[in-house]
């Protein structure tokens, strides 16, 4: 779930990749990818699939982390 605000999501794990899309604030997208450090998520949002800041995230309960593949 994108909070506190809307979430930028771009076509790779930095800021200095293109925006795709943004997440409004309180939406939420499906966890699919992660990269090794675990600062940035990789999730598909409405069909656009992207990287967002794992910083402006908030995990469902129970997601284990080390269960979802390094994607970047």
């Amino acid at each position: 779930t994108a909070t506190p605000y809307t979430v930028n999501l771009r076509q790779g794990p930095g800021t200095e990749f293109s925006r795709l899309a943004r997440i409004p604030a309180g939406s939420s997208a499906a966890l699919v990818g992660r990269n090794a450090a675990n600062q940035w998520y990789q999730v598909n949002y409405n069909g656009i699939v992207g990287w967002v800041s794992a910083e402006f995230v908030v995990l469902s309960s129970g997601v284990n982390l080390n269960s979802v593949p390094i994607t970047g």
